[in-house]
């Protein structure tokens, strides 16, 4: 077992239930965090915002339109 785990197994050791529990729950956090940021960096760069760029596409009038009211602007 490397000193790290070793230091927090120590420090956990004297936590209360509670606390242990929410360490738990974070760890669980960070494990899913860290496989989906594998997973994103795995992708085909333009696979991982394709999502992002469904929908219509939508002229600079439109835009501005939409911001100010006026097509002229």
């Amino acid at each position: 077992m490397s000193f790290l785990i070793e230091q927090i197994v120590v420090t956990l050791q004297k936590l209360p239930e509670s606390k242990i529990q929410e360490i738990l729950d974070f760890a669980r956090f960070l494990s899913w965090q860290t496989l989906k940021d594998e997973e994103l960096s795995t992708e085909e760069p333009l696979l991982a915002v394709a999502g992002m760029l469904s929908g219509e596409p939508i002229a600079n009038e439109d835009i501005n339109e939409e911001l100010y009211g006026d097509k002229d602007v």
